[in-house]
């Protein structure tokens, strides 16, 4: 059977439903060899991005654009990453790898693009995330949160290494919904999100997580009342509403009342 769009595939109750997910973790790198300009080293994993001494470099789609130290290039095929010479003494390199992991084995583009480089992804989703989204009570007033956990098959100790080496907290997580007759692009994902907890047993690996709201949260300035009210409220947070809106229509002040609204000051300009 072939779709042509998401919705169709996803309104099929006997297609094939395969989850997607972009597990992400980070790690310092050490011992990058001299490679002619260049210096590289070859890794396990996919390099998604790159960060030395706190500065994120740009991704490059060849060896020869990795012209100067803003600058890196990875090669999937030979997994292999390149870097502008730097002293490796003293700089800090820090990677940050993506996992590709699917309830199904298959190779896809690592980026979900129609003409990227493929990886594999790991068929190791034995259970197809749940999500949930709740209204909390927290310092900030009402927010809806969404959580969940992602479980992945762990019985032979393919990621015992993996799972002491690199670090998983704050780090992103992607979940996507695919179907092999759809083009990588038409793969929707389904929640976006951070590694809030983990555990690890020896059948499986464990990921607690929650959306960018949680984030998002986390970051909200978080101001008291202060002297604007009673003493006894004096110390309680101001609440913070955020969001977006759609076809916002200003509407003239002069609209309102036949003199429009007074208004008092002074206007100066060139």
């Amino acid at each position: 059977m072939t779709f042509t769009s998401h919705d169709e595939y996803i309104e099929n109750n006997t297609s094939e439903k395969i989850t997607l997910a972009h597990i992400h973790a980070r790690k310092r790198l050490y011992n990058f060899a001299i490679d002619g300009s260049l210096v590289s080293r070859t890794t396990d994993n996919l390099v998604n991005t790159v960060t030395v001494n706190g500065v994120v470099l740009d991704r490059q789609t060849s060896i020869g654009a990795v012209d100067d130290n803003t600058k890196f290039f990875f090669d999937i095929p030979a997994s292999k990453l390149y870097l502008f010479e730097f002293i490796q003494l003293t700089d800090e390199v820090i990677v940050e790898f993506r996992f590709f992991l699917s309830n199904v084995p298959l190779n896809l583009s690592w980026d979900l693009g129609d003409s990227s480089a493929q990886v594999y992804y790991e068929p190791r989703i034995q259970k197809i995330p749940k999500f949930k989204s709740v209204m909390t009570q927290g310092k900030k007033g009402n927010s809806l949160i969404g959580s969940g956990s992602v479980e992945i098959l762990n019985n032979d100790g393919f990621y015992d290494a993996i799972f002491d080496n690199v670090f998983f907290d704050n780090a992103d997580c992607n979940i996507y919904t695919y179907n092999n007759d759809l083009d990588p692009s038409a793969a929707q994902i389904i929640f976006r999100g951070t590694i809030t907890g983990k555990s690890f047993s020896t059948d499986a690996i464990k990921f607690k997580v929650s959306d960018k709201l949680f984030k998002l949260d986390a970051r909200v300035p978080s101001p008291s009342y202060g002297s604007e009210v009673r003493a006894a409220d004096s110390t309680r947070t101001k609440r913070v509403i955020y969001g977006r809106v759609d076809n916002v229509l200003c509407q003239s002040l002069d609209q309102y009342g036949i003199d429009g609204i007074t208004i008092s000051g002074t206007v100066s300009g060139t």
